[in-house]
């Protein structure tokens, strides 16, 4: 409660987000409003928290601050209406955002949701992907001196490239006009429009992709082509819970093409490195790229049910616990210490990204279900007590630390399928899980290498050779069940009130 208070009082009714001017996305925000919501019953509460999910989520992709033709987001919003952005589009924003919509979509069922999360990847696998694998970090505001020209129309340019009828289908929907909104041009939104949602529809989508094509001949800004290991954590996750969720191979293939560049080239000899740029690999780790790419190790075992990226992401465990745990502040630092650093931070609050330290607690909570192994579960309860203060004063400041502590008060969920991949029952019964708002689960499969290197799959197998789940709640399982009807009412069952 004193968290949807604080978050609450500083919502901005009109069009969404948590503050008046600049507005930044609130992803991490959104995700523990989900949550919150997920939990509620009261319908009061509940009509309070959807118009602030919707009114936000709605009002960012209405707004110019997201590329209506090439997909993604820009870096913030200039104004209270999501309409002018800074226009430089940064790699963990889409990340971060992609995830929040997908999320978003599990829980209400809204379409939209899945649209702009899949548009938001494809841009980013079209636009951003190194081509031996990894994600660029970022594309700059300025083009040709000029800052957002590259996302700037003026009518005549719109008018030569679509016919009549088509420019007034486009007109209507992004309110475009021959005095423009920006600078006497026209930045592409949707505030106005009746119905965002039209413009996925073929005939909107066809008009899109000529403009889309015609841009692209312009002189695009400055990519900056660092692969940053954190950032490219953010995304392993965003791919992976996608391809979960919409069941596209695609996502799937991008993120263990990204898990597999990573390895190659900057987790080379147990030595984890920040940022690799032209066949370099530089800088040691901070806890961010620990924390991140963790994260999206376990989304991507529970994609991809590969055990190898579980044992990847304890072994990284391991070595974030030896070079940055401090038993003194109960805490991770954000980088170790050497002669070079004037000074040590050991940071709780969010930023424009979520807090490491916060990451890093519902990453211990995950390896925990996952593997029962004890030190896991100490080094959280350490690391809750250095939460304590601030989940009482400033709860909507630790954002990322709240999705851990609502996973640790929730009866988390430990989910195991065994069966055979390809069998139909098999496919039912992961969808039920998969397909389903359970941000507070661990989704485990019992093939061959996973019971090599996942320690919660142990001892369960297909009853009678039928595919079988198994909802346990630390290690006690409900009677395990073949029917996907039955295992979404144990699944249901578990959510706390």
């Amino acid at each position: 409660k004193p968290a949807l208070t604080q978050i609450s009082e500083t919502f901005e009714p009109l069009f969404g987000g948590f503050s008046e001017a600049p507005k930044f996305p609130p992803s991490t925000r959104l995700r523990v409003l989900l949550r919150l919501l997920n939990r509620n019953k009261d319908s009061v509460t509940n009509k309070v928290m959807k118009e602030m999910i919707s009114r936000t989520l709605d009002s960012m992709f209405r707004g110019g601050i997201y590329d209506h033709l090439g997909g993604g987001f820009h870096r913030y919003s200039t104004d209270t209406r999501w309409l002018v952005p800074h226009f430089e589009k940064m790699l963990y924003d889409n990340a971060l955002l992609s995830s929040t919509y997908t999320e978003a979509f599990l829980l209400t069922g809204n379409p939209l949701y899945k649209k702009i999360a899949i548009d938001i990847l494809e841009y980013i696998n079209r636009d951003m992907s190194a081509s031996g694998g990894g994600y660029f970090s970022a594309e700059d505001a300025d083009s040709e001196g000029h800052e957002g020209l590259f996302y700037l129309w003026k009518e005549e340019e719109l008018k030569g490239i679509l016919t009549a009828s088509e420019y007034k289908i486009f007109k209507k929907q992004f309110g475009t006009s021959k005095t423009g909104n920006f600078e006497g041009k026209n930045l592409l939104n949707m505030i106005g429009a009746k119905s965002p949602e039209k413009t996925f529809t073929a005939e909107l989508v066809a008009i899109k992709k000529k403009l889309f094509l015609e841009r692209e001949k312009k002189i695009h800004p400055y990519k900056d082509d660092k692969i940053l290991t954190a950032w490219n954590g953010l995304m392993l996750s965003a791919q992976a819970k996608a391809y979960s969720a919409f069941n596209d191979k695609r996502f799937l293939q991008s993120a263990e093409k990204m898990a597999t560049f990573i390895r190659n080239n900057l987790d080379r000899n147990s030595k984890l490195k920040r940022r690799y740029r032209a066949g370099e690999a530089r800088f040691d780790a901070y806890l961010d790229d620990y924390a991140y790419l963790i994260e999206g190790l376990m989304n991507l075992y529970e994609a991809s049910f590969n055990g190898k990226y579980l044992s990847w992401a304890e072994d990284l465990q391991e070595r974030q616990d030896s070079n940055l745990w401090n038993a003194e502040q109960k805490a991770y630092a954000f980088a170790k210490s050497n002669k070079n650093l004037i000074v040590n931070t050991f940071e709780l609050t969010d930023n424009a990204r979520p807090n490491s330290n916060g990451t890093s607690l519902l990453n211990l909570n995950k390896l925990y279900a996952f593997t029962f192994k004890k030190k896991y579960k100490e080094k959280r309860d350490q690391l809750m007590k250095a939460y304590g203060k601030a989940f009482n004063k400033f709860p909507s400041h630790v954002a990322q630390a709240l999705l851990a502590l609502d996973y640790h008060l929730d009866a988390a969920k430990e989910v195991v399928i065994v069966g055979k991949n390809d069998e139909q029952n098999t496919q039912k019964l992961l969808s039920t899980v998969r397909q389903n708002f359970l941000p507070n689960k661990v989704l485990a499969f019992g093939n061959n290498i996973s019971r090599k290197y996942v320690p919660l799959v142990k001892d369960k197998v297909a009853i009678g050779g039928v595919a079988t789940a198994y909802v346990c709640l630390e290690n006690i399982c409900k009677l395990p069940v073949r029917d996907p009807n039955k295992l979404k009412s144990q699944l249901d069952d578990l959510v706390s009130l």
